[in-house]
Protein backbone atom coordinates (compact mmCIF):
# COMPACT_ATOMS: atom_id res chain seq x y z
CA UNK A 1 0.00 0.00 0.00
CA UNK A 2 1.66 2.69 -1.31
CA UNK A 3 1.42 6.45 0.81
CA UNK A 4 0.89 9.14 -1.26
CA UNK A 5 -0.96 12.56 -0.88
CA UNK A 6 -4.27 11.39 -2.54
CA UNK A 7 -4.92 8.53 -0.75
CA UNK A 8 -4.01 10.13 2.65
CA UNK A 9 -6.34 12.84 1.93
CA UNK A 10 -9.26 10.39 0.74
CA UNK A 11 -8.82 8.22 3.59
CA UNK A 12 -9.12 11.46 5.93
CA UNK A 13 -11.88 12.48 4.15
CA UNK A 14 -13.90 9.08 5.09
CA UNK A 15 -13.06 9.71 8.53
CA UNK A 16 -13.91 12.98 8.82
CA UNK A 17 -17.30 11.45 6.94
CA UNK A 18 -17.55 8.72 9.78
CA UNK A 19 -16.88 11.06 12.35
CA UNK A 20 -19.91 13.57 11.14
CA UNK A 21 -22.09 10.38 11.17
CA UNK A 22 -21.59 9.27 14.83
CA UNK A 23 -21.86 12.55 15.66
CA UNK A 24 -24.77 13.93 13.86
CA UNK A 25 -26.21 9.80 15.04
CA UNK A 26 -25.90 10.74 19.29
CA UNK A 27 -27.36 14.29 18.29
CA UNK A 28 -29.85 12.52 16.39
CA UNK A 29 -30.73 10.44 19.14
CA UNK A 30 -30.98 13.02 21.74
CA UNK A 31 -33.57 14.69 19.76
CA UNK A 32 -35.55 11.97 19.52
CA UNK A 33 -35.49 11.68 23.43
CA UNK A 34 -36.72 15.22 23.97
CA UNK A 35 -39.32 14.50 21.61
CA UNK A 36 -37.50 17.07 18.73
CA UNK A 37 -37.76 16.63 15.59
CA UNK A 38 -35.45 17.59 12.39
CA UNK A 39 -37.47 19.96 10.86
CA UNK A 40 -37.83 21.80 13.91
CA UNK A 41 -33.90 22.27 14.08
CA UNK A 42 -34.32 23.46 10.39
CA UNK A 43 -36.84 26.20 10.82
CA UNK A 44 -35.30 27.53 13.99
CA UNK A 45 -31.95 27.28 12.34
CA UNK A 46 -33.62 29.73 9.65
CA UNK A 47 -33.04 26.60 6.91
CA UNK A 48 -35.39 24.87 4.49
CA UNK A 49 -37.57 22.07 6.69
CA UNK A 50 -35.29 19.16 5.42
CA UNK A 51 -31.96 20.92 5.24
CA UNK A 52 -30.90 19.32 8.96
CA UNK A 53 -32.72 15.84 7.73
CA UNK A 54 -30.33 16.25 4.37
CA UNK A 55 -27.01 17.01 6.63
CA UNK A 56 -27.96 14.44 9.14
CA UNK A 57 -28.60 11.65 6.22
CA UNK A 58 -25.76 12.33 3.37
CA UNK A 59 -23.23 12.91 6.51
CA UNK A 60 -21.91 16.34 5.10
CA UNK A 61 -18.77 17.46 6.46
CA UNK A 62 -20.19 19.99 8.42
CA UNK A 63 -18.79 23.80 9.00
CA UNK A 64 -18.35 24.80 12.19
CA UNK A 65 -20.73 27.57 11.73
CA UNK A 66 -23.57 25.40 10.69
CA UNK A 67 -22.76 23.21 13.21
CA UNK A 68 -22.93 25.90 15.95
CA UNK A 69 -26.09 27.28 14.31
CA UNK A 70 -27.91 24.14 14.76
CA UNK A 71 -26.59 23.52 18.02
CA UNK A 72 -27.97 27.01 19.07
CA UNK A 73 -31.17 26.46 17.57
CA UNK A 74 -31.61 23.35 19.47
CA UNK A 75 -30.35 24.99 22.71
CA UNK A 76 -33.24 27.67 22.18
CA UNK A 77 -35.85 24.62 21.85
CA UNK A 78 -35.09 23.09 24.47
CA UNK A 79 -34.95 25.75 26.82
CA UNK A 80 -38.25 27.25 25.28
CA UNK A 81 -39.85 23.80 25.55
CA UNK A 82 -38.41 23.42 29.17
CA UNK A 83 -36.72 19.74 28.07
CA UNK A 84 -33.52 18.86 29.58
CA UNK A 85 -30.38 20.20 27.80
CA UNK A 86 -27.68 18.51 26.02
CA UNK A 87 -24.31 18.25 27.08
CA UNK A 88 -21.80 18.27 24.49
CA UNK A 89 -19.48 15.91 26.05
CA UNK A 90 -21.97 13.57 26.07
CA UNK A 91 -22.02 13.16 22.75
CA UNK A 92 -18.33 12.52 22.42
CA UNK A 93 -16.78 9.11 22.78
CA UNK A 94 -13.68 7.04 22.71
CA UNK A 95 -14.30 5.97 19.19
CA UNK A 96 -14.69 9.41 17.58
CA UNK A 97 -11.48 10.67 19.59
CA UNK A 98 -9.82 7.57 17.81
CA UNK A 99 -11.17 8.21 14.35
CA UNK A 100 -9.75 12.05 14.97
CA UNK A 101 -6.29 10.84 16.43
CA UNK A 102 -6.46 7.70 13.45
CA UNK A 103 -6.96 10.88 10.63
CA UNK A 104 -4.11 12.82 12.19
CA UNK A 105 -1.69 10.04 12.26
CA UNK A 106 -2.04 9.06 8.73
CA UNK A 107 -1.12 12.17 8.03
CA UNK A 108 2.64 12.34 9.51
CA UNK A 109 2.86 8.31 9.32
CA UNK A 110 3.63 5.84 6.61
CA UNK A 111 0.02 4.61 5.54
CA UNK A 112 1.51 0.89 6.07
CA UNK A 113 2.47 1.84 9.26
CA UNK A 114 -0.60 3.40 10.45
CA UNK A 115 -3.21 0.47 8.72
CA UNK A 116 -0.45 -2.26 10.05
CA UNK A 117 -0.80 -0.91 14.14
CA UNK A 118 -4.60 -0.36 13.64
CA UNK A 119 -6.28 -3.19 12.35
CA UNK A 120 -8.78 -3.41 14.63
CA UNK A 121 -9.87 0.14 14.03
CA UNK A 122 -10.39 -0.37 10.80
CA UNK A 123 -12.28 -3.22 10.88
CA UNK A 124 -13.86 -1.84 13.72
CA UNK A 125 -15.28 1.54 11.32
CA UNK A 126 -16.71 -1.12 8.93
CA UNK A 127 -19.95 -0.96 10.03
CA UNK A 128 -19.64 2.76 9.40
CA UNK A 129 -18.49 2.87 5.70
CA UNK A 130 -21.80 -0.10 5.26
CA UNK A 131 -24.07 3.20 6.90
CA UNK A 132 -22.74 5.58 4.66
CA UNK A 133 -22.36 3.96 1.02
CA UNK A 134 -25.99 3.00 1.99
CA UNK A 135 -27.21 6.47 2.21
CA UNK A 136 -24.79 7.17 -0.55
CA UNK A 137 -22.91 9.68 1.27
CA UNK A 138 -19.72 7.90 0.11
CA UNK A 139 -18.06 8.78 -3.17
CA UNK A 140 -16.78 6.01 -5.77
CA UNK A 141 -13.06 7.06 -4.64
CA UNK A 142 -13.50 6.40 -0.94
CA UNK A 143 -15.24 3.09 -1.12
CA UNK A 144 -12.17 2.03 -3.42
CA UNK A 145 -9.55 2.96 -0.52
CA UNK A 146 -11.59 1.36 2.48
CA UNK A 147 -11.45 -1.74 0.22
CA UNK A 148 -7.71 -1.37 -0.49
CA UNK A 149 -7.58 -1.33 3.15
CA UNK A 150 -9.30 -4.21 3.84
CA UNK A 151 -7.68 -6.21 1.32
CA UNK A 152 -4.14 -5.03 2.60
CA UNK A 153 -5.50 -5.94 6.33
CA UNK A 154 -6.51 -9.31 5.15
CA UNK A 155 -3.30 -10.11 3.09
CA UNK A 156 -0.70 -8.45 6.08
Amino acid sequence: MQNNISKVKLIQKLLHKILTFKLMDKLDKELQERKIPRSKVSEEAARGPTTFNKTFSEAEDLRMSTFLRYWFSIMKIIEREEKEPIKFDSMLDDEMREVVEIAVQIADDELEYVVNNNKEFFMGIKIYVKELKKSKALTQEEMEIFSEILDYIKEA
